[in-house]
């Protein structure tokens, strides 16, 4: 995608999947390619919320509480691959979360990134009838585990040539 060509970019649960430093060099490449006052919206998983239950549990003396916490984050492997196709889905698979972010070190990697305006969204606020059509609203909570995840939106700085194209 050409520097500066495009007026938005999604990425939900997507960024959790790389390494840190592949996730600070995907939020670069995002800011070269939005247009000025181009907008991204971005959904991972929340660690703060996670690691907010996990205490919740240790308090309330759940022997559950560690367990409750890899497996909502996606971290660690309950079981080792059994066969050869498991290895190879397990290291080219993409499943598992490589890093997790709360809403303080996102917003610090995406503002040294460029962007401006980082605000915390919800689906549907960002009135651009383009992202309407991608939004899911059990991508901004996950209905099963009952938690918000992390959706955040920022702009590359300058003036919109005009959303919803």
């Amino acid at each position: 995608i050409a520097d500066g060509s495009a007026k938005g970019v999604y990425a939900s649960h997507v960024l959790e999947h790389l390494s840190y430093e592949d996730c600070l060099t995907a939020l670069r490449n995002t800011y070269a390619m939005l247009e000025p006052g181009g907008l991204f919206r971005l959904i991972v998983p929340d660690l703060q919320e996670r690691a907010r239950r996990y205490l919740h549990d240790v308090g309330e003396g759940s022997a559950e509480a560690s367990s409750v916490f890899m497996r909502t984050a996606h971290l660690g492997r309950a079981k080792p691959p059994k066969s050869w196709l498991d290895l190879l889905r397990m290291f080219i698979g993409g499943t598992d979360h490589l890093w997790m972010w709360d809403e303080a070190s996102m917003t610090e990697q995406l503002r040294a990134a460029g962007f401006v305006d980082i605000r915390r969204c919800e689906c549907g606020d960002s009135g651009d009838p383009m992202f309407a059509m991608v939004e899911n609203v059990t991508r901004f909570v996950d209905p099963g585990l009952n938690m918000t995840e992390l959706a955040l939106s920022a702009r590359k700085p300058g003036a919109l040539k005009g959303m919803g194209s």
